[in-house]
C-alpha cells in the first residue's frame, strides 16, 4: 500500500526547489493513501506503519495535514 513512498523524499531537505517538489508530490501520495486508509482499522493501519522501517513517518504526518489544513 505505501510501498515507493520513501522514494519521493528528497536527500536534500534544505534546497526550497526540492523541498516545494516533495511537498508537491507528498500530497499527491497521502490524497491516494488515505482513500484506502478509510476502508482500513486505523490500528491495523498503524501497525503496518511501525512494521515498515523503510516508512517516512514524519513525511507521511506532513503530507497528511497539508491536505486538510
Amino acid at each position: 500500500m505505501i510501498t515507493g513512498f520513501r522514494e519521493i523524499v528528497p536527500e536534500d531537505h534544505r534546497h526550497k526547489k526540492a523541498r516545494r517538489a516533495f511537498t508537491l508530490r507528498a500530497l499527491r501520495t497521502s490524497r491516494m493513501v488515505l482513500v484506502r486508509w478509510r476502508s482500513l482499522n486505523s490500528e491495523f493501519f498503524f501497525m503496518n506503519i511501525k512494521e515498515n522501517s523503510e516508512f517516512n513517518l514524519r513525511a507521511y504526518t506532513k503530507a497528511y495535514t497539508n491536505c486538510f489544513y
